[in-house]
């Protein structure tokens, strides 16, 4: 088990970062936060993600990519969920695997910094991207929705400054074998924020109507 001797890796680039996680070395991970190459400033500006539970994995893998990279760094397409502006922060990507190196489906905890996004805004779809059909363009599952799943600030206190958000969710089961482009054990986590159409126009409600 080669995991279990190796050194934590942190790879960070301006279009990538990548932590490659063991069971062993949990308790280092878990202290950081997680963040694509940059200076004081523009860390206080980059989405970023911690570490709270990664469930009963052996060995895993985070990835973080901006959104409009996605698609060349993931070799998959998150398509913004329709009547959404777009994504805020990155998308994350999490591969977790049992010691056996069957995928681990068991629930995880991360929590994201999204610079700017409020803990009382409304219109945040939490997607999931999990579909190992084969497709290159995925379908979003909303988080928000998933009952078996739980999005909302993270707890008072955890942070000194706001726009942290905690997600607790799992893996969905493989069934079948997975295509080379979605591995299996992989999901790809994004937020999309609502479209205002009132600011933005090109709507055809009554002037008179609420707009919400």
């Amino acid at each position: 088990d080669i995991t279990a001797a190796a050194d934590p890796k942190i790879l960070s680039s301006p279009s990538r970062m990548q932590a490659i996680v063991s069971s062993a070395h949990l308790a280092f991970f878990m202290r950081n936060q997680y963040a694509r190459q940059g200076g004081a400033y523009e860390l206080a500006h980059t989405p970023r993600v911690k570490i709270v539970d990664l469930g009963g994995m052996h060995a895993a893998s985070i990835v973080m990519v901006p959104a409009h990279l996605a698609g060349a760094e993931l070799g998959i397409r998150h398509p913004v969920p329709a009547g959404y502006r777009a994504f805020v922060g990155d998308v994350v990507r999490v591969e977790r695997f049992r010691v056996d190196g069957t995928a681990d489906t068991t629930y995880m905890t991360l929590d994201f910094y999204l610079p700017g996004v409020e803990a009382t805004q409304q219109g945040l779809m939490v997607c999931r991207y999990s579909d190992i059909s084969g497709s290159s363009a995925q379908t979003c599952q909303d988080l928000t929705t998933d009952p078996m799943s739980t999005w909302g600030p993270a707890p008072a206190g955890d942070y000194p400054e706001p726009y942290w958000f905690r997600l607790r969710t799992s893996t969905p089961r493989v069934a079948m074998g997975c295509p080379a482009e979605f591995p299996c054990g992989s999901v790809d986590i994004a937020v999309a924020v609502d479209r205002d159409e009132c600011t933005e126009g090109g709507h055809n409600c009554d002037e008179n109507a609420e707009c919400v």
